[in-house]
C-alpha cells in the first residue's frame, strides 16, 4: 500500500530479488541436469550406433559456435536439439545408419526405413519433461520453406535455421564435396536458412580450418581435443569411430576394451595450430 515506509519497501525488495535468484537457480540447475542425461543417452547412441554419435558432436560444436557468432548464449534447447538431432538413428542397424550417412543408394525397403527417423525421435522424446521446445526445434526440421519463414525469429524458427544448416554443411562435408562447392551449396540456402546463420557458419568453417594443423600418430597417442580425420574400424571392419569425431578419454578406454590392437594403428588427427 502508498504510502509505503521505506523500511518495508526495502524488504519487499530483498524478497523479490531472492525470489528471483531462487528460480533463476532452479532453472539453471534443471537446464544443466537435462543436458548431462541427455550427455549420458548420447553415450549409449555411441556404442550402438557411432556414426550417429559421430554426427550428433560434430553438429553440437558448430552450433555452439554459431550461437556465439550470432549472441544467443544460454539457448539450452538448441544445445538439446542438436545432441537428439540423430537419435531417431538408435532404431536403426548400423549398417544402414552408416549408408545413409554416406549418402550411399538405398532399397526400397530401406528408404521406407530411413523414413522412420524423425517419427522415431519423436517417441523417444515425447514423454520427457521440458523437452517440448527441443521437440519442436526437432520437428521444424522437416518443414517447407514457407513454414520456416512463418516461424520468424521466434524460438522455433531461430532453433531450426541454426540447427539444419550445421545438419547440412555436416552432411555435404560428409560426401567428399570440394569446399568451394559446400560453401556455394550453403549459399543457395540462404532463402531457408537465414542470410545471418549462413555468413555465421561460413566464418565458422573458415575460422576451423586456419586453426588447426594436421598430425599423423598412433591413436594411442591422440590427447583429449584433437579431431580425428579418418575413420578407425576394427580388424573385420566394423566401424568403430567416424570421420571427425572428438578424442576424449572415454573414448580411449572404450576402444581399449573393444579393439586394443586398433590403438596401434596410425591415424590422421587435426589439433589446435601451435602460436
Amino acid at each position: 500500500t502508498k504510502p509505503s515506509p521505506l523500511a518495508q519497501l526495502q524488504d519487499a525488495l530483498k524478497a523479490g530479488v531472492a525470489q528471483y535468484c531462487l528460480l533463476n537457480a532452479e532453472r539453471m540447475v534443471m537446464q544443466e541436469t537435462l543436458i548431462e542425461c541427455i550427455s549420458a543417452l548420447m553415450e549409449v547412441l555411441a556404442v550402438t550406433n557411432p556414426v550417429a554419435f559421430g554426427r550428433s558432436q560434430r553438429v553440437k560444436a558448430i552450433v555452439q559456435d554459431l550461437a556465439a557468432r550470432l549472441k544467443c548464449g544460454g539457448f539450452w534447447q538448441l544445445e538439446a536439439a542438436a545432441l537428439l538431432s540423430q537419435i531417431g538413428y538408435f532404431a536403426l542397424n548400423p549398417e544402414l545408419a552408416e549408408k545413409m550417412y554416406y549418402g550411399r543408394e538405398l532399397s526400397a525397403e530401406e528408404r521406407a526405413r530411413a523414413a522412420t527417423v524423425p517419427e522415431n525421435s519423436r517417441r523417444l522424446l515425447e514423454h520427457i519433461p521440458r523437452l517440448e521446445p527441443v521437440i519442436q526445434i526437432l520437428s521444424s526440421l522437416q518443414w517447407t520453406d514457407a513454414q520456416l519463414a512463418r516461424a520468424g525469429e521466434r524460438m522455433v524458427g531461430i532453433g531450426a535455421r541454426m540447427l539444419g544448416a550445421p545438419l547440412e554443411y555436416d552432411a555435404l562435408a560428409t560426401n567428399g564435396l570440394p569446399k568451394s562447392q559446400i560453401l556455394q551449396a550453403l549459399r543457395n540456402r540462404e532463402g531457408r536458412l537465414g542470410v545471418q546463420v549462413v555468413d555465421a557458419l561460413v566464418a565458422s568453417i573458415l575460422a576451423k580450418e586456419e586453426s588447426e594443423e594436421l598430425v599423423h600418430v598412433p591413436l594411442r597417442q591422440a590427447t583429449p581435443g584433437m579431431r580425428l580425420r579418418e575413420e578407425v574400424r576394427t580388424p573385420l571392419g566394423a566401424l568403430l569411430v567416424p570421420v571427425d569425431f572428438e578424442i576424449s578419454e572415454r573414448l580411449i578406454e572404450r576402444i581399449s576394451q573393444i579393439a586394443p590392437a586398433v590403438l596401434d594403428q596410425h591415424v590422421h588427427l587435426v589439433r589446435p595450430r601451435k602460436a
